[in-house]
């Protein structure tokens, strides 16, 4: 069996140079464990940092971040030497899972509670290492889940019944059972005169998605042993096909409506060229040049399901 090779050597005499604040002293902002550093940019912190590898490879480990507050009472969450003991607490046990099972604990499924995967999730797409084209859409989503975010409802509260399980116990029914505890039921729009109303199946299935997201990351970038407990979004699709097409006389009424009002010529040619070529709202506003064949002007539209198409 291999073994994993530790990138510092513990047991360091360290000491701290820098300004600390008030009531802090300097044997307090230093660790034995290598790896853990006590930070004073910005929030003070303590980060505990891994370096290992296993037969050759490096392997990839969060920097974790313990929050500190110089106003802590002893004993509590954020008070230094309780953040501190956290920080080392986390170092040893990565390496003692190296030693027993030749795999980080950070990658395996015990690991994690669902809030540590946002909570991570939210820190690396802040720092620039997660990119994609909804990435902004998912930092918003995950305050859903963790709550403390922008807007009233989910924002707010969160789901912490969710958020403290671990992720692995998480199943669909979490997200999309019938019970009222369930995402789908509980998230509803919340106005400010605390009047609530239904959420569009559209915002339930791009939050859903946000989550099949996390788990695809934690799997194939983190390395977690874990998989997506939504299978299917499904049941959330919206049938966004047209009942039925205006008759001739509705046309015309309309037409004369146009005519005979305000509305801005522009528009009412918008409104004509959507008509005739059922071109949807959206492809007219973005239309450029470039999707006009004006030389072949009396052929019809043609729109082909999942392919470019052209205003002929």
């Amino acid at each position: 069996m291999s073994k994993a090779k530790t990138a510092a050597k513990p047991g360091r005499t360290k000491t701290f140079s820098g300004m600390l604040p008030r009531g802090i002293k300097a044997s307090q902002a230093v660790s034995s464990v290598a790896g853990v550093t006590l930070r004073t940019d910005g929030q003070l912190r303590w980060e505990a940092r891994i370096r290992r590898s296993l037969d050759g490879q490096a392997l990839k480990f969060p920097l974790v971040r313990y929050p500190v507050d110089p106003k802590a009472p002893p004993n509590t969450e954020h008070h230094i030497d309780t953040a501190r003991l956290m920080a080392e607490a986390y170092v040893r046990r990565e390496h003692a899972s190296l030693e027993l099972r030749q795999t980080p604990y950070a990658h395996t499924a015990e690991a994690w509670t669902f809030g540590d995967l946002l909570r991570r999730f939210v820190q690396e797409i802040d720092d620039g290492l997660i990119k994609h084209a909804s990435v902004r859409t998912d930092h918003s989503n995950a305050y859903l889940f963790l709550g403390g975010g922008n807007g009233l409802g989910l924002s707010q509260t969160g789901m912490p019944h969710l958020t403290r399980k671990l992720a692995k116990d998480l199943t669909q029914d979490d997200f999309l059972g019938r019970h009222a505890s369930s995402f789908v039921n509980s998230y509803i729009k919340v106005k400010r005169d605390g009047t609530t109303l239904p959420m569009a199946k559209g915002s339930k299935k791009r939050a859903l998605t946000t989550i099949r997201n996390l788990f695809r990351i934690a799997h194939e970038t983190w390395q977690i042993d874990l998989r997506s407990p939504i299978k299917s979004l499904k049941s959330l699709n919206s049938d966004d096909s047209r009942d039925r097409t205006l008759t001739e006389e509705e046309w015309n009424a309309i037409v004369a409506q146009l005519d005979a009002g305000r509305t801005d010529p522009a528009t009412a040619d918008v409104i004509r060229f959507a008509r005739m070529t059922a071109a949807r709202r959206s492809e007219c506003v973005k239309l450029d040049w470039a999707d006009i064949q004006l030389q072949e002007k009396d052929r019809p539209t043609s729109r082909d399901q999942g392919q470019e198409w052209q205003i002929q």
